[in-house]
């Protein structure tokens, strides 16, 4: 899959919906709190935005090594998948948490295994109560869907995999609408069967875009969709006690989603060249998407910080993480393309 520029954009606000959310935004403002009731969505929804997007580009590169002229065998295939998603995504979790344990992170020692195998999902699940680093969980999420993933895609027949897209996102509905609403559990769904819906969403449009009549077709079904979650979203930010349409985690989700997945169809059929050049081609925007990943890991942490100083502090940091210690890292993933 050619890279998108415009997607590094939309990860920027993704990640900005998370960090806004955790860090907050001073509501004595007028203008802020404008901001925050009615504009800027809560990070759950850059959560969301972030599972959709991923599900996309991880089911359009495993596409394309399925459909290629001469594919290789689908283990070499899972087995270079895996090498490059933890090139990408091990390196600087595991610094971050071999230095917690370390310096003794309050209570993180007590669950050390759960944030050594990328289970703090699981452990909240259980808990029913978010742990020290709370953010982690869709990390989690992330981590065991590229385990499960590749093999349902690879080993999926081509003529069957519009079911299996179907049949991943209802999944997702169900198991989020027993975790949330069945169970009750206080915290929202965070395990990977509730969130494979967005994920699959995500991957649902990448295999449209394989051939030109259903990715046209796609966009046609799913935009009157868009256009209810749009309405419904709109509802919940102005009458948010309001008990019509009630939202629980699992429609949030879905609505959000099906937002999200509009977003990024928008993106691919843009033809304004001012927009592209002002910010989906962004060259600033561009780079901090690609540094997403180290700001959503790194930006909880400084939660306890004055807001100058942690806005101060949060690029610099993912910027020589990146330049030291992830774009070394990224360039071995040539070697397993």
């Amino acid at each position: 899959m050619n890279h998108v520029k415009g997607l590094d954009t939309l990860r920027v606000f993704a990640v900005l919906f998370v960090i806004l959310d955790h860090w907050g935004i001073n509501d004595s403002i007028p203008f802020l709190a404008f901001l925050k009731n009615y504009i800027v969505p809560g990070g759950q929804a850059g959560v969301d935005l972030f599972f959709v997007l991923s599900g996309f580009l991880i089911t359009g590169i495993l596409l394309a090594a399925k459909n290629a002229d001469n594919p290789q065998p689908n283990l070499t295939i899972i087995k270079n998948f895996m090498i490059r998603r933890v090139l990408r995504i091990f390196p600087i979790y595991y610094l971050l948490i071999f230095l917690l344990l370390a310096i003794n992170y309050h209570g993180i020692r007590a669950h050390a295994w759960y944030y050594l195998t990328y289970t703090t999902n699981i452990l909240f699940f259980r808990q029913g109560a978010w742990g020290v680093m709370p953010h982690t969980w869709s990390l989690c999420v992330e981590e065991q869907f590229y385990l499960l993933w590749p093999w349902l895609i690879l080993f999926t027949n081509k003529k069957y995999l519009s079911y299996l897209f179907v049949a991943a996102i209802t999944t997702g509905i169900i198991s989020s609408y027993i975790t949330s609403d069945i169970m009750n559990r206080p915290c929202q769904p965070v395990l990977v069967f509730d969130c494979i819906g967005c994920l699959a969403l995500g991957g649902f449009y990448a295999y449209a875009r394989t051939e030109t009549i259903r990715c046209q077709r796609f966009e046609k079904v799913l935009f009157p969709i868009f256009i209810v979650c749009l309405i419904i979203n709109i509802h919940w930010i102005i009458f948010p006690g309001d008990g019509f349409w009630h939202k629980t985690t699992t429609q949030f989700r879905m609505v959000h989603g099906v937002i999200a997945l509009q977003i990024i169809i928008a993106i691919f059929n843009n033809r304004s060249k001012r927009l592209r050049r002002y910010l989906l081609e962004n060259s600033t925007l561009n780079f901090i998407g690609k540094i997403s990943y180290g700001i959503y890991l790194y930006h909880y942490l400084l939660n306890p910080l004055p807001d100058l100083v942690r806005a101060l502090l949060l690029l610099p940091i993912c910027i020589l993480s990146y330049k030291f210690i992830e774009q070394p890292l990224l360039n071995l993933k040539n070697k397993f393309r």
